[in-house]
């Protein structure tokens, strides 16, 4: 059985929760629940004003509305840091030996495992991935609820 690390809000209860979802990122688990609520203000959502959020590599993210407005969000200046650090550790990780120790299983079959310095450096690249992938989403998601608040 699983527990909550934090209760649910005042407001949700088992009637609005729609979907339920586990996700693992890394060594983390986290749940995530999407659930339907009435808007605080009572008014009607307005399907008249869309906005689409497209992320890309060259800039961040476009965002195309209904109007037929388009923007381009440039690469957020916070990011520079990670970028910089996953460089590094690639560049470390990719001197090591990925093919370091040769095991032969009983049946005959040979297996071929990386090098200890190898997997630390990228479990640590994986946690720079993950602290960037985590923060460019939450900044989407402002973003988001920016266009949506104008």
């Amino acid at each position: 059985m699983l527990e909550l690390a934090e209760a649910l809000p005042s407001w949700a209860n088992h009637e609005c929760i729609r979907q339920c979802r586990i996700v693992k990122e890394g060594h983390l688990y986290s749940v995530v629940f999407s659930v339907e609520r009435a808007l605080a203000n009572g008014k009607q959502l307005s399907p008249s004003r869309v906005a689409a959020l497209d992320p890309n590599h060259k800039n961040f993210a476009y965002a195309v509305g209904s109007d037929s407005k388009a923007t381009e969000i440039k690469n957020l200046y916070f990011l520079k840091p990670f970028d910089k650090r996953i460089d590094q550790l690639k560049s470390k990780r990719d001197r090591c030996k990925r093919k370091s120790r040769l095991i032969s299983r009983l049946d005959g079959s040979h297996l071929w495992l990386p090098s200890r310095r190898w997997l630390m450096l990228n479990a640590r690249l994986q946690d720079v991935y993950r602290k960037r992938r985590e923060q460019s989403k939450q900044f989407l998601y402002t973003v988001a609820n920016r266009l949506y608040r104008d």
